[in-house]
């Protein structure tokens, strides 16, 4: 996504925050388990600047975790919010104290997030198997989510959706991927969402114009082998955080 757009979609963000301030940061999901990973986001409004993210990093340090987002920012006067998210290496179990910390180009004052309780957990097995397959809500025309389970039971999801219209865009296609998890119990399913783009379709594909953003998180809770309960946090970077949650029925060909 360019930064123009990445602008025009958050602009309505703008509104409810002053001048150099940021959002609350969030972190998704909030209740990790050993050996999860967590998306950590803010978003930064400036009233008389272009923001953009510029790098950020996530490390784990003894008895900590690490954010940090370095946003960078324009010489013209046109004001902007821009999100950053960042996912965490998987996260041992214990008590971990929450850190996060800007760059040097628009600094944000070092701060505590929280503290994390992460627990141990004896690893879950799938309950069922040949869960690969189309999901959707008959009430929920266009959107639906692709699933793919491997030989090892682990899940590939792809998430076909609409943003919300907001001020500035009307609502919009979204397509978002959950690469990997965990199954957090036999019927219960974790993982991080992410939104990615590649080369345009007049070109040969080149890794060069690929690009991977952290974009929330999904569960899926499965009722029986063809339905699932679907609940999802969006963080778009030229969105505002939305969240869904529906039954999908499997789609029987």
């Amino acid at each position: 996504m360019s930064r123009t757009l990445a602008f025009t979609r958050l602009a309505s963000l703008a509104a409810v925050v002053a001048c150099g301030a940021s959002l609350a940061q969030e972190i998704f999901p909030a209740d990790p388990i050993a050996g999860e990973q967590v998306v950590f986001t803010q978003v930064l409004c400036r009233p008389s600047m272009p923001t953009w993210l510029e790098s950020s990093s996530a490390t784990l340090g003894p008895g900590t975790l690490n954010f940090v987002l370095d946003f960078d920012g324009g010489d013209f006067s046109v004001g902007s919010c821009a999100r950053g998210s960042v996912v965490s290496p998987p996260l041992p179990a214990g008590t971990l104290l929450v850190r996060f910390s800007s760059g040097e180009e628009l600094p944000v004052e070092p701060s505590v997030l929280r503290t994390l309780q992460v627990p141990a957990t004896s690893p879950a097995s799938p309950r069922y198997t040949g869960l690969s397959g189309n999901y959707f809500d008959p009430a929920s025309s266009g959107t639906g989510v692709n699933l793919i389970q491997g030989e090892s039971g682990m899940l590939f999801a792809a998430w076909f959706t609409y943003a919300p219209a907001n001020d500035a865009e009307p609502s919009a296609p979204l397509w978002l991927v959950m690469p990997s998890g965990k199954w957090l119990a036999p019927d219960r399913f974790r993982g991080l969402l992410y939104v990615t783009t590649g080369s345009p379709m007049n070109r040969a594909w080149s890794t060069n114009d690929l690009d991977v953003t952290p974009a929330g998180v999904l569960t899926l809770t499965f009722d029986t082998s063809r339905q699932v309960r679907f609940e999802a946090v969006a963080l778009h970077p030229g969105f505002p955080t939305f969240s869904s949650s529906s039954t999908l029925n499997r789609f029987a060909f």
